[in-house]
């Protein structure tokens, strides 16, 4: 069984199929798909089995989601959410920059864009999250190229959003240091990052333990996503939305005297009380 493992790397045979079946087996575990890959053969002498963890190494974030299944379906799906919600948030806030700002030139040119950018990070994201190199062969090459991608994206991205925090009405000082600290942290630790993924792919370890270093780097660089994403939620705030029912309440594009028709009409009747009351005094 041991000379087997150390050649074959994917057979299977129907009689460990059948044993694994006993949650008592050895290859119960991989059998029943809780871990999604393995190397060296199906055999009990696993390689993954044997090799202690070296002392002092953390879980690499990127590994855990490649080798075990539930992390990587509860990732797709908040991933697949926050994409649809924050891309509309940042359309709403743009909006609302270029009403009440005379949003031409550069200002109206982020505000456009920035969406786009933010809905390409979301999905370079997601397919990180739903590629693996086993299952995925014939587009095993994007895995090299999704870090990297998203790592761009995400930087510009945020730079846009920071260039667009003076114009907000909402301004925070606070939340913009915060915003201003989650890219650097991210951009100093993507590196290492992309480098610990790198060789992952390469060597195809069957653990999913790094050294301490390149692990810190990586929970600081999903650390600085989910705080960079949440003070985004802060750009909203004490933000109404106003849901036309008439096309006349439709506002064109930085439009800085538009007041929608049922505030004139109210204005209006406001006036004409007050011309009524003067009159009969």
């Amino acid at each position: 069984m041991n000379r087997r493992s150390r050649i074959t790397n994917s057979t299977l045979y129907l009689s460990e199929a059948i044993q694994a079946q006993e949650e008592t087996n050895p290859l119960h575990e991989l059998h029943s798909k809780k871990l999604i890959r393995y190397d060296f053969g199906a055999s009990f002498s696993n390689y993954c089995k044997l090799k202690a963890v070296p002392y002092g190494w953390l879980p690499s974030i990127p590994r855990t989601l490649e080798m075990k299944i539930a992390p990587q379906a509860w990732l797709r799906l908040a991933v697949l959410l926050g994409l649809n919600i924050k891309f509309v948030l940042c359309m709403v806030r743009n909006e609302s920059i270029l009403v009440y700002c005379q949003g031409l030139g550069y200002t109206r040119l982020v505000c456009r864009l920035q969406p786009v950018m933010e809905l390409l990070s979301s999905a370079v994201l997601a397919v990180m999250t739903c590629l693996h190199q086993e299952q995925d062969k014939s587009v095993k090459w994007l895995m090299t190229y999704n870090f990297p991608v998203f790592s761009c994206l995400f930087v510009l991205e945020g730079l846009m959003s920071l260039s667009l925090d003076p114009l907000n009405s909402r301004f925070s000082a606070v939340f913009f240091n915060i915003k201003l600290g989650c890219l650097i942290a991210f951009s100093v630790c993507a590196g290492t990052a992309q480098t610990t993924f790198q060789e992952y792919l390469e060597e195809r370890p069957c653990h999913t333990y790094v050294p301490f270093r390149s692990a810190i780097a990586e929970y600081i660089c999903v650390a600085s996503l989910l705080v960079f994403s949440a003070t985004q939620l802060g750009d909203l705030r004490g933000l109404r939305i106003v849901v036309p029912s008439l096309a006349d309440d439709q506002a064109a594009s930085c439009s800085a005297a538009y007041s929608p028709a049922f505030l004139a009409l109210q204005s209006t009747t406001l006036s004409l009380k007050k011309a009524v009351a003067l009159s009969s005094s």
